[in-house]
């Protein structure tokens, strides 16, 4: 699991980084990536003491209305630092 998370992380901060042409200071998408193998964990325990709600609350508080925002907006505030 760990290992399909840092290819995938590696790609997806590839698949950032290319198209834009802008190297970060910090690699925004492959954190965001490989913070999710604990978010795992913490998801199924959740789910496994309070229901099956919570991880999927979680997920999507964590992936969507928390994670991809702040991702961008590190990753337009670098660039715009950069420039």
């Amino acid at each position: 699991m760990l290992l399909v998370f840092f290819i995938s992380a590696v790609l997806h901060e590839v698949a950032v980084t290319v198209p834009l042409k802008f190297s970060s200071r910090f690699p925004w998408s492959f954190f965001s990536m490989m913070i999710q193998v604990p978010m795992i964990f913490f998801s199924q325990f959740l789910q496994n003491n309070f229901g099956d709600r919570w991880g999927n609350i979680i997920f999507w508080v964590s992936f969507c209305v928390v994670g991809q925002p702040i991702c961008l907006l590190n990753y337009y505030y670098d660039w715009m630092h950069a420039n």
